[in-house]
């Protein structure tokens, strides 16, 4: 039950994915014959970090994941899960902290979460590699006006239970 993961040191969304299997998985291929590097995706992964890494290795991260839930508790409205959130920022900016000092190398998907890794964590060697997105070219548009359902008859399934669309 996820609710006892709230009680855990690490933070609740990397304590589910912490495995013996996986931990072991991740140390076999580490120290295989041939082995150069180790890229972890998202800093979540590194909960499965091994006891030893013989090669250098790498963290590809997608966000500040500390910050997403900072963002959630300054939200919150209801003390608890306020309280909740704030818990698990403390928890995430300790364990990002922790993780991202260990790899060889950092690479963030933009330079704030670059400057922010270095910077706030002390990550030595965290280089950017932005996302691409051309903001011109994908900028929002208001969606047109629609007086019905551009899929006339369409039907889902909810629990086996087929509805109307």
């Amino acid at each position: 039950m996820r609710a006892f993961d709230l009680l855990d040191e690490l933070p609740v969304n990397v304590a589910v994915d912490r495995t013996a299997n996986g931990t072991e998985a991740v140390q076999r291929i580490a120290t295989s014959r041939g082995t150069d590097v180790v890229v972890f995706d998202f800093v979540h992964s590194a909960v499965l970090w091994p006891t030893h890494v013989p090669c250098s290795s790498v963290c590809f991260t997608h966000n500040v994941e500390a910050e997403i839930f900072a963002r959630h508790a300054k939200k919150a409205r209801n003390p608890f899960l306020r309280w909740m959130w704030s818990s698990q920022q403390k928890k995430m900016a300790r364990f990002e902290r922790e993780s991202l000092a260990r790899f060889t190398t950092v690479v963030a998907v933009s330079d704030r979460d670059r400057q922010f890794f270095s910077d706030t964590y002390g990550v030595v060697d965290v280089q950017a590699i932005p996302t691409g997105v051309d903001l011109d070219f994908f900028s929002w548009q208001e969606p047109p006006k629609v007086g019905r359902s551009p899929f006339p008859g369409c039907f889902y399934r909810i629990h086996g239970l087929g509805r109307q669309h």
